[in-house]
Formats: C-alpha cells, structure tokens, sequence
C-alpha cells in the first residue's frame, strides 16, 4: 500500500475546485510526512499516470510544499 494515490482524476484541464482541493491535500501531506521517498513516490505515480498534467500538478505541489516548509521555519523578523 502507498500514501500516495495519484491517478487521471487528480486534477483536471483549468483551474477548479478540485484542483485546489488536491493541490492542498498533497501538500499538506507533504508537510507533514516530507521524506525523500514519499516526494518520489508521488512523482513516481504521477509518471505512471501517463499524463503530464498529473506530473506538472505534482511538481508544482512539491514546489509549493518546499516553499511553505522553509516560509514555516524561517522567523518572522527575517521575512521581508
């Protein structure tokens, strides 16, 4: 069993809300489970998918959790 389930259905063509809403999900997990094979596993999925809107929505969540990681470890004072 994986963690992460990335299929066809993960997003769609245009932004809605169900792009949104996995978009948040995925990061989320990210965040919170954030490990080396958990990031390939859902690139590895998302390749497996055979589609590069699944790939390009993964890449761009991994992108955006990496930056949410370092905006949540980095102290305010040093934020301009």
């Amino acid at each position: 069993m994986t963690l992460v389930d990335i299929s066809e259905f993960t997003t769609t063509s245009g932004p809605c809300d169900i792009f949104k809403r996995n978009h948040e999900a995925l990061g989320n997990l990210l965040l919170a489970f954030h490990s080396a094979a958990l990031v390939e596993s859902a690139k590895k999925r998302a390749r497996d998918s055979g589609l590069k809107r699944v790939e390009a929505f993964v890449d761009y969540t991994v992108r955006a959790a990496a930056s949410w990681a370092s905006r949540a470890t980095t102290p305010p004072s040093s934020r301009r």
